[in-house]
């Protein structure tokens, strides 16, 4: 008997007792059905796929004599189970490698602006992606957006408005006033206010309606029915943003409409997290009126439409340029508007307006400091937190001009000063007290004209001594102004010879001669 010969004997009275002992334990059904496995006859299977494949038979033995209903339950347990795990091991739909056949087969156009055009055909919003405007209150931000709804339905388009500020007898009103007939109203303006948070399943029910544009009023209050937060939380935010994208991947323009305080840092940008503007794909707006007032009942009024984003380039402005001007009249019966195209004279007669308006800013704000004045004390009296911005290059024009004047700080700091506040000394050494009054001194020239533009720590002592030495025009200059006279012997009244002592030039012509 060969080697391999004995093994096998030996192996198999073991192999037999195990199966036994496992027969006594489960039962032989159990067994016969184990068998084809531990054998390698038939492959492994779930257990599901156990479960399923057993006999009445082999179920009875077992669950026992109320086998029928233990087994479905254990079905019901394994089919739940590889639900689980096939939902933990599947890869996300949205991080499955998309197809990018479309784009590569050379007739793909990004998209353009095509929504509420202005009168030279060039649209304002994108479709498919989120686009914002953002206001100070009162400037008009409902009548604007009613106005690119009344337009999106006078094409026979549907709207969808998610309303979290207004009164729907309000909203209906204005789109009235506009001239949409009311069957277009009842039909496709789908007006929505809603206050519970809504589900994934109502989202992609409103998604799958196919408006053309989505109107979201206002921002603060649809991130906290959405999220539960508010808009300065990036967590919140960046949650609302994936809220808000379903119905944009179904081709809705959605417009969000936005606040922002009269006192902003930068009315440029919506107030709250970063996240909000970085979130928004589309294009983002300045909405204002002009100092004289926005849009009033019975009247024609004025809003303009500052660029502060265009994610898409489309409309080919630069940052805080002039988009567009909202002309309307309500002085009719129906609400008449033209979304103007501004020509390049209002553009570049605006930003000289603007620039003019910051140079006041900066001389005043220099002008009222008490001394020199840093850039970061600048900033700060402009409320500008991280840098001058539109600012830097006004400030620039103004020290290349001579309007101020820039001198070198302790440690690299650059002090800025008007030009007659950098000739003067301090007033301590002009003997004129705390009070420095400057009104009645003759101030240094400039050989060329006009007071010398630089600090006085410049002056030559010997000038600055001359100009300590001034006493006031009336005579009545105080003991630390005037010189005190030489102390020399005086001579009897009537002596013959005496010569009083001739006083400093400063003095005589103090005097008048």
């Amino acid at each position: 008997m060969g080697r391999m010969d004995r093994l096998w004997q030996n192996a198999l009275p073991k192999q037999a007792e195990q199966l036994a002992e496992l027969e006594a334990e489960i039962g032989r059904a159990a067994v016969d059905w184990a068998l084809p496995f531990l054998t390698g006859e038939r492959s492994a299977q779930s257990e599901l796929e156990r479960l399923e494949s057993l006999t009445p038979e082999q179920a009875e033995a077992e669950f026992g004599y109320d086998w029928q209903d233990l087994h479905a339950q254990a079905i019901n347990r394994a089919k739940a189970t590889e639900a689980r795990a096939s939902e933990e091991t599947a890869i996300p739909e949205s991080w499955k490698a998309l197809d990018l056949s479309e784009y590569l087969e050379g007739g793909y156009e990004p998209p353009k602006p095509s929504v509420f055009l202005r009168d030279d055909g060039i649209g304002m919003f994108y479709p498919g992606v989120v686009n914002e405007f953002h206001a100070t209150p009162g400037t008009g931000k409902t009548l604007f957006a009613l106005a690119i709804v009344a337009e999106q339905l006078g094409l026979g388009e549907s709207v969808l408005y998610l309303d979290y500020e207004e009164h729907p007898g309000r909203i209906t009103k204005r789109l009235l006033d506009y001239g949409v007939p009311v069957e277009s109203i009842r039909e496709r303006f789908h007006y929505v206010r809603p206050e519970e948070r809504p589900t994934l399943a109502a989202v992609e029910a409103f998604a799958a309606e196919g408006h053309a544009l989505v109107v979201i009023d206002t921002v603060g209050e649809s991130i906290n029915n959405v999220t539960g937060g508010d808009s300065n939380s990036t967590d919140d935010v960046t949650r609302w943003h994936s809220f808000i994208r379903e119905f944009a991947r179904g081709g809705a323009c959605v417009l969000v409409i936005d606040h922002i305080t009269k006192d902003a840092a930068n009315p440029l940008f919506p107030i709250g997290s970063q996240a909000k503007l970085a979130g928004y794909k589309g294009a983002v707006y300045l909405l204002e009126a002009p100092k004289a007032g926005g849009p009033r009942k019975g009247s024609v009024g004025l809003l303009t439409l500052k660029l502060a984003k265009d994610n898409g380039g489309g409309l080919g402005l630069r940052k805080n340029e002039l988009a567009a001007e909202f002309v309307v009249d309500s002085t009719g019966d129906t609400i008449r508007y033209t979304l103007r195209h501004p020509e390049a004279s209002t553009q570049i007669a605006r930003h000289a307006q603007a620039d003019r308006a910051r140079e006041g800013e900066i001389l005043s704000a220099v002008s009222e400091h008490n001394g020199p004045m840093k850039r970061a004390e600048l900033r700060e009296a402009l409320g500008l937190y991280n840098d001058l911005k539109e600012y830097g290059p006004v400030l620039a024009y103004l020290i290349e001009s001579g309007r101020l004047v820039e001198t070198p700080g302790a440690y690299g700091a650059k002090l800025l000063n008007l030009p007659l506040a950098s000739t003067l000394p301090p007033p301590q050494s002009l003997g004129l007290g705390e009070s420095g009054d400057t009104a009645s001194l003759s101030l240094p020239k400039h050989p060329q004209g006009g007071f010398e533009a630089r600090n006085h720590a410049e002056v030559e002592p010997s000038q600055a001594s001359r100009e300590t030495s001034l006493p006031a025009p009336s005579g009545e200059a105080s003991d630390s102004a005037l010189p005190e006279p030489p102390e020399s012997p005086q001579p009897s009244p009537g002596a013959s010879g005496f010569t009083p002592p001739e006083p400093p030039s400063a003095l005589r012509e103090a005097l008048g001669g």
